[in-house]
Parts: structure tokens; sequence; C-alpha cells
């Protein structure tokens, strides 16, 4: 594969556009993103203010999203697992992301005993909800 452009797209936007979507949906429908996206009550106050605040807290999480692909795709395609996928599953792939990542936080959930435990519960779910979507969806070699 000579030309990464197939895979790298979907990649990077796909996450962005699932958060920015799911941030834009539920504020509109709720009348502000903070119950969905679990800001704290003092940060929804003005919709336009809380809108913006909602799409750069997607922003964040995208972002991670889209770090947990790309790490996913080179470990899948660097032990023969999966190839790097392109086309319309590298686009569902990538946009189903934050869903399994949220469904994985959901999965977690609870009280933590400790901030290292914290720290674990929010992070560790996103390296195992993208090799788990990467996995599921990707092609064989």
């Amino acid at each position: 594969m000579t030309d990464f452009a197939p895979w790298i797209r979907p990649t990077l936007l796909g996450p962005f556009l699932t958060m920015f979507a799911l941030a834009t949906v539920s504020h509109l429908a709720l009348g502000g993103a903070a119950d969905v996206l679990f800001l704290p009550g003092f940060l929804a106050g003005q919709h336009f203010d809380s809108w913006v605040i909602a799409m750069l807290f997607s922003s964040v999480i995208a972002s991670g999203v889209v770090v947990s692909l790309i790490a996913a795709d080179v470990m899948l395609l660097a032990v023969k697992v999966r190839r790097l996928p392109t086309g319309f599953g590298a686009w569902l792939g990538a946009m189903i992301a934050p869903f399994a990542l949220f469904f994985a936080w959901h999965l977690i959930g609870g009280e933590s005993e400790s901030v290292l435990e914290a720290a674990l519960s929010i992070a560790l779910p996103f390296p195992a909800s993208a090799l788990f979507v990467r996995f599921v969806i990707g092609r064989k070699p």
C-alpha cells in the first residue's frame, strides 16, 4: 500500500464528525449538551456558550479516539491480523468508534477508589474500544 489517504482520511475525520454531530444534536434536542456529554451544570449557562464548550469537549474526546484508532491499526497491521481499513469499512469503523468508547465507559461506570483507578477507567477504554472496532470491522490480510 503506497497511498495512505483512503485509510487516514476516515480515521482522522470520522470520530470528529460523529462527536460534533452528537454534540450539536444533543444540544438542539435536549436544550443543551450538558446531560449527554457529562459537562458540569455551571458550564451550561447560555445556549451558544454551552454548545461551544460541548464542541471543544467533543474535540478532546475525538482526538483521543483518533490516536487510539491509529495505534490500533498499526498494532493490528504489525501482528498481521488485520489490514488497514479503507473505503466504507474505514468510515464506518471510525464513525462508530466514539459509540464503542461511550459503551466501554458505561460498562466500567461506578465510583473509583483512587486517583489511579479513576484515570485508568477513563483512559483504558480508548485503546480497548479502538481495538474492538478495528478487529470486528477490519479486513483480514
